[in-house]
């Protein structure tokens, strides 16, 4: 019994799809938000965490290859290319998650 449930992406609307039934109140389900540091709100964790600690941290972690996002931020484009950038996006909105523009 028990568990963690942590929503994956942003429901829209009424979220239909999103059952709370029985086994929701019966298992003593947990469920998180992954907002981490955005839209305003300090993290959970705050003061020990901050926006700044959590960048550090990730930026610390990606660097010593502990963590690896392969395709995460695809393409990274120079400023001339983003037209076909634009142009993916546009016509296969799946290929692209993020991009960066390389100045």
């Amino acid at each position: 019994m028990g568990g963690t449930i942590c929503s994956a992406g942003f429901y829209q609307r009424e979220a239909h799809a999103l059952w709370l039934g029985r086994e929701w109140h019966h298992n003593r389900l947990t469920m998180i938000v992954p907002h981490g540091c955005g839209w305003g709100h300090p993290p959970r964790d705050y003061p020990l965490w901050d926006e700044q600690r959590a960048y550090d941290c990730l930026a610390s972690m990606m660097h010593q290859g502990k963590l690896n996002a392969p395709g995460l931020i695809q393409p990274i484009a120079r400023l001339q290319d983003m037209p076909e950038v634009f142009r993916l996006i546009r016509e296969a909105p799946d290929k692209v998650i993020k991009y960066a523009v390389r100045f």
